[in-house]
Formats: C-alpha cells, sequence, structure tokens
C-alpha cells in the first residue's frame, strides 16, 4: 500500500514538473516610452469600445491596424514585446505605472474641457433665455399699447 502511494506522489510529481519557456528578447525590442504610449492608447481604445462598443464597432479592425501603423509596429512584435515586459516584473510595473499617470492627466485635461463646455452651453443658453424673455416682456407691452 505505502509502495503504491509513494509510486503514485512520484508519478503526480513527475508529470507535473514542467519546463518552463521565458520570453526572449525580441527584435526590435521597443523601447519603454514607446511601450508606454502604446498601451496608453490600447487602454483608451479598450475603454471607449467598452464604454459605447455599438458606435466603435465599425472601426474595431480600422482602429488596431491605426494603432500598428502610427507606432510602426507589427501585431507578433508587439505581442512577443509584451510578454517580454510582462516577465521583466520592475521594469513592467514602471511602464503600467506612467500609463496610469497618463491616462490621469488625459482624465483631468478631459474634464476641464467638458465642464468648460458646459459652462459655455449654460451661459449661452442663459442668454437665450434673457431674449426669449425681453422678446415676451417686449410683445406683452405692444399688446398693452
Amino acid at each position: 500500500m505505502i509502495k503504491k502511494l509513494l509510486f503514485t506522489v512520484l508519478l503526480i510529481l513527475g508529470f507535473s514538473c514542467q519546463d518552463l519557456e521565458f520570453a526572449k528578447k525580441p527584435k526590435p525590442l521597443l523601447e519603454e516610452d514607446v511601450m508606454v504610449d502604446i498601451l496608453t492608447d490600447l487602454a483608451i481604445y479598450d475603454a471607449a469600445l467598452s464604454l459605447n462598443e455599438y458606435k466603435l464597432r465599425k472601426f474595431d479592425q480600422d482602429m488596431n491596424k491605426y494603432l500598428l501603423r502610427k507606432y510602426e509596429v507589427d501585431s507578433s512584435v508587439l505581442a512577443q514585446n509584451i510578454a517580454y515586459y510582462n516577465e521583466n516584473y520592475e521594469v513592467n510595473q514602471t511602464i503600467y505605472k506612467r500609463v496610469g499617470e497618463r491616462i490621469d492627466a488625459k482624465r483631468v485635461y478631459f474634464d476641464s474641457i467638458r465642464k468648460l463646455n458646459d459652462s459655455i452651453k449654460r451661459l449661452n443658453s442663459e442668454k437665450g433665455r434673457d431674449s426669449l424673455e425681453n422678446k415676451f416682456i417686449k410683445e406683452i407691452k405692444r399688446k398693452e399699447n
């Protein structure tokens, strides 16, 4: 009984051991700054796609091609670089921290633009309301005379 149990344990351990393959340094290796740019654009695109997939569905394939052309990268080279950087924990952590900082900065920028546009719309609607009120008052005064 003990021999069977020992044999089973050794058999399981033998099959569970695996040879880990690490990603080789890709050719060409994209610089960290380029990876930050690419990953920032991909994160923004992914967020926009999840926010309103219906509007972006027709651009899905074109947007991916556009991003690859923009950075002059092949999809397989990008995948190899992502795998390579994922294995280098500290560098990868730095890259994603910078991506997060860029997205936060863009969020602040676009929020300020949205607030400015909202203020302009509000001012224009108040102006329009004043002119309508003035027209109405003038019309009433004209009818009274």
